[in-house]
């Protein structure tokens, strides 16, 4: 029986014979693979022969690879028989096997070997009667030169200067049962943003070239990590050109280690945002030799880099509340990729926006005017939150004012009243609001529970009448921060003296 063009992978058996147990046969095995296969004895293949009284050939392997099996006697390859049963290995890989030597041979006699390459077997290689046998018909002992994660589909192809590809083998021509088919070029994985930065960098990762390795006929000493300028029309058409050509920069370079994979940060040509759009950098690996004119370049891959740091938060917010309308101030952070701000409107009392609010408007000047709908509108029950934002879309944290000053609109108050604050209870701000029927000198301060004040937040101030508001922050005089509990608000304007509890939750 003719077995041609077969895979044997990652099988196992309890006794022998991981993949094949042939006995007192006459197969033939053209251009197979055996791998990763499992067993006592013989890891991938056992021969059992007759006890007859002449030689005869029995099971003959032609142009087939065995790799990576496993066995305590016969890693790949265990062929036992009584007397002068043979069998023939012809252009093969016998290589990695694990535990016992590549193949056990029991019995009188030898195997007839041509042209196969016996290699890196833990337990031995061309040992026992086979010994003999190296360097007699074209029978060597060498690294094959997998692809390996160069060709991943196709792992046990051959690098270009593998002494068992065909070119590089004019004796015996191809040995094993893949040709050359890994040009050995390195290829990026990902080009990915660096987090947590001001934007201007990625992390270009790729996979080795088939050439950077232990033995390699072509040592690589370097990669060069190359972007295409700015003013490459078509980048991507410059991919595979000599290096340090027109079209590309030599931004990093780094020696290479027989690494499986590699990484390193490098420059891009500008950040992606959200005012000017996507902004691509083309980047290509070159594989450098010390014969400059012979390299190995990877396909162009595209990424972008990005601003992740989200800029400071606005300073000396501040409302002036008005009869016509509302007037906001406060200082620019200083950022230099600021692209403006974002206030968001609130009825009050109201907690911050959440985070997919949609702001009342977005502006670039540090000013912005509220104008009320009418003349009798009541300006205070607006709260006003501010935040900045970044050219990359990146907000600062919000923050409501630190400083709020007015009055409301036009009319006399019927009576003098202090109202209950609001929010109640806070943290860690809230807003006390009072009428005045009459222009009065005003004291507004705050006392804990045993009667201490605590901070005094208008100091016999002469105050028209009309609706007041003040802000307190929840601090003492010394701008202390107090404790949780119930605090009292008294209001004295002129001869009258009124009090409101607040509650402050932490």
């Amino acid at each position: 029986m003719s077995f041609t063009g077969c895979r044997f992978d990652s099988n196992t058996a309890t006794l022998t014979g991981g993949a094949v147990c042939d006995r007192y046969s006459r197969n033939s095995y053209t251009g197979c693979t055996f791998a990763y296969n499992q067993a006592p004895t013989g890891g991938a293949l056992t021969i059992l022969g007759d006890d007859i009284p002449f030689p005869m050939t029995g099971v003959v392997i032609t142009g087939s690879t065995f790799a990576y099996n496993e066995a305590t006697v016969g890693s790949s390859v265990a062929f036992s028989y009584a007397n002068l049963w043979e069998f023939e290995l012809r252009n093969c890989l016998v290589v990695f096997g694990t535990g016992g030597e590549a193949i056990n041979i029991t019995g009188p006699g030898t195997p007839l070997l041509s042209c196969t390459d016996i290699y890196g077997n833990a337990g031995g290689d061309w040992s026992g009667s086979l010994a003999s046998l190296l360097g007699v018909d074209g029978n060597l002992s060498v690294d094959p030169g997998f692809c390996g994660e160069q060709a991943e589909s196709d792992p046990f192809a051959l690098e270009a200067g593998s002494p068992c590809a065909a070119g590089n083998n004019p004796v015996c021509g191809q040995i094993g049962v893949r040709p050359v088919g890994c040009d050995g070029l390195p290829a990026i994985e990902s080009v990915s943003d660096v987090a947590a930065d001001q934007g201007g960098w990625v992390t270009v990762t790729w996979r080795r070239c088939g050439y950077d390795r232990v033995g390699s006929t072509i040592p690589v000493t370097d990669y060069g990590i190359y972007r295409a300028q700015a003013d490459s029309l078509d980048s991507r058409q410059l991919a595979g050109q000599p290096r340090k050509t027109g079209g590309w920069d030599l931004v990093e370079q780094v020696a290479a280690a027989q690494c499986s994979t590699y990484q390193v940060v490098a420059p891009t040509i500008c950040d992606s945002t959200i005012s000017l759009g996507p902004c691509d950098s083309i980047f290509m690996v070159s594989a450098l030799t010390a014969d400059p004119g012979i390299h190995f370049n990877s396909p162009p891959e595209v990424g972008h880099s990005l601003d992740n740091l989200s800029p400071a938060a606005p300073a000396a917010f501040s409302v002036d509340y008005r009869y016509d309308r509302n007037q906001l101030t406060w200082e620019h952070p200083g950022d230099g990729d600021l692209l403006g701000f974002r206030i968001y409107r609130m009825l009050s009392p109201a907690d911050p926006p959440g985070d997919n609010a949609v702001p009342t408007t977005t502006l670039a000047a540090t000013t912005w005017s509220d104008p009320m709908p009418t003349l009798d509108s009541d300006a205070w029950q607006y709260r006003y939150w501010l935040a900045a934002v970044d050219s990359a879309g990146n907000s600062s944290g919000l923050v409501g004012p630190t400083d709020v000053s007015g009055v409301t609109e036009p009319g006399i108050p019927p009576r003098t009243i202090l109202y209950d604050n609001a929010p109640n209870p806070f943290n860690p701000a809230t807003i006390i609001r009072f009428d005045l029927a009459a222009a009065a000198r005003v004291d507004l301060q705050v006392f804990d529970l045993t009667g201490r004040l605590v901070v005094t937040l208008i100091n016999g101030e002469d105050l028209l009448p009309g609706r007041h508001q003040s802000l307190w922050h929840g601090l003492d005089q010394q701008g202390r921060a107090v404790a949780s509990g119930l605090y009292f608000c008294r209001l004295r304007a002129g001869s009258q003296t009124q009090t409101q509890g607040m509650l402050l939750l932490k």
